[in-house]
Parts: C-alpha cells; structure tokens; sequence
C-alpha cells in the first residue's frame, strides 16, 4: 500500500480537529485509520502499541489491506493518508517515538511527513489540562514535578525528534508547521497543495479546550468526585480561560533548564528554515 503522507503529530497540536473536522471535510483524502472508528482502534492496537517482539510489517500491512478493501473502492485514486499523534511516542516522555519511526518506514517506505509543534510552555500547559480532563487529581505543581510529567522537558526537545525522521525520510520529504501559525499563515494549505488538495476553514474552534493553572487545579479536587464523569465537563473548564502570567509562573518552575529549550528552538529554526513565533523565545 503506498501512503501519500503520515501526520505523526505531535500532541496538543490541534490533531483532533485536524482528525475530526479539516481532513474529513477535503475531497480526494482519506485518512485510513480514520475510516471508521474500528479501523482507529485496530490502528492503535496493532500498530502503536505493538510491541517489537510481537509486530509484524508483513502480517500488519496485509491486515491493513484487509480492512480498506472491505469499505467501498471510492478511495482508490485518492490521496492516502494516516494521522495519528501517538506516533510521535508517549505525551510525557515520547517513549517509543524511535521505535515507531522505523516501524512506519519498514510498512510504508520513503513517504511525506507532517510534523506539528507547539511552543513548550503552551504545550505543558495544555498536557496538564487533558490529564485533568481524564480524571488526574494531582494540582499543577505536583503534575509536573512528578514522575512522567518531568519527562516532558526531555521530549519537548524537538530537533531530536525532527531530525530522525529527517535521517530516515530525507529533509525534504519532512514538513514541519507550527501549531501557532497552522491556519492563520496558510501553512497547512501549502502543505496540502503538493497532492491538489485544498481545504476551506468555516470554523477553527478547537475541540479541547483548555482551562487556566488555576481553574485546573480546582478541577482536580472536584475529579475526587468523580467531575471527570460529567457530560459538559468541557463547557464548564471555558469559564477559566488561561491567565498571562502563567508562562511565566511556568518558567520559573522550569529554572535554568528553559534555556536548553530556547537554544534547541533555535537549532530548528535554522536547520529547518522556520521563522519561529515570539513564543518559543520569550
């Protein structure tokens, strides 16, 4: 099967409405693991989550093939895509990205690439509402400092990330647009445009959104009560949008260790011509 492009994420890029709402709405695309929802889950089982000893290219491609074959034979001819943020590794330590990274390679071959990043203080933030979105009930403090949070600092690294799939696919076949400038400087319509594809945006709304330091933290003693079960959850986390001060409550926890950040931001903007936004420096 010959992929035209793989979206690998990364998370809290605005990958779900990129899943949900841009990629569906383009003709001439599918995204087959977003086929169906059973596709989606087989696709995370058999394929993210696979351990190296039990995956195999040869038997997963043929499964693959299996379940694109059962649907109707209108994708033939068209532009074929995967999109899934869990192949850039695990959201707090990106474990097992390297591992995925070949294993696409081995099934795919030499395909495009689109990799989406977020400024690092953004991207800690937002990790820390999803996991008080799905239940978490520790306050931001304790998050971050603990365990799997502390991993992030590692991960938000990108220029490792980005120039191993540049080693294995080649510069030029990987894209990388900023989350910041994703719509409003037409970079993903250039991306787009190299497979005559073309998207009209009515709505840019995200579907995750999330909620201040302070109006988490409240949040995670209510998950105590089980408010992580609530229909409209979301809805009620909009009444504490994200306050100015708090990227520089940020930096400080992080310490001297932002700098290493910034000094990477730097490294990929040169190496892959991107005219970075304020956000990554300051």
């Amino acid at each position: 099967m010959k992929l035209d492009f793989i979206h690998v994420g990364m998370h809290k890029t605005a990958s779900t409405l990129l899943q949900k709402k841009i990629f569906p709405s383009i003709e001439n695309l599918k995204v087959l693991n977003n086929l169906s929802p059973n596709i989606d889950e087989w696709f995370m089982k058999e394929f993210v989550n696979k351990s190296a000893n039990e995956f195999s290219s040869k038997n997963f491609l043929y499964d693959l093939n299996l379940k694109v074959d059962s649907f109707p034979k209108e994708h033939k001819g068209n532009i074929l895509a995967i999109s899934e943020e869990n192949l850039s590794g695990d959201i707090y330590s990106g474990a097992n990205s390297s591992i995925l990274r070949e294993r696409l390679y081995d099934v795919f071959g030499n395909v495009k690439i689109l990799i989406v990043i977020r400024n690092q203080l953004d991207f800690i933030l937002s990790a820390y509402s999803n996991y008080i979105y799905h239940g978490g009930r520790l306050r931001f403090t304790k998050w971050f400092q603990g365990k799997n949070a502390s991993n992030l600092l590692a991960k938000l690294h990108y220029s490792d990330f980005i120039s191993g799939y540049s080693e294995i696919y080649g510069k030029k076949n990987v894209t990388v647009l900023l989350y910041e400038e994703i719509f409003e400087k037409q970079s993903l319509h250039n991306f787009l445009k190299q497979f005559q594809l073309d998207f009209v945006l009515k709505n840019n709304k995200r579907i995750n959104v999330g909620a201040s330091i302070l109006g988490n933290n409240f949040f995670a003693f209510l998950n105590h009560f089980g408010m992580h079960k609530l229909k409209g959850r979301q809805q009620i986390r909009s009444i504490f949008p994200k306050l100015r001060n708090e990227r520089e409550f940020l930096k400080d926890l992080i310490g001297n260790e932002y700098n290493s950040l910034v000094n990477d931001n730097k490294k990929i903007s040169i190496e892959k011509d991107l005219n970075l936004t304020k956000e990554y420096y300051i």
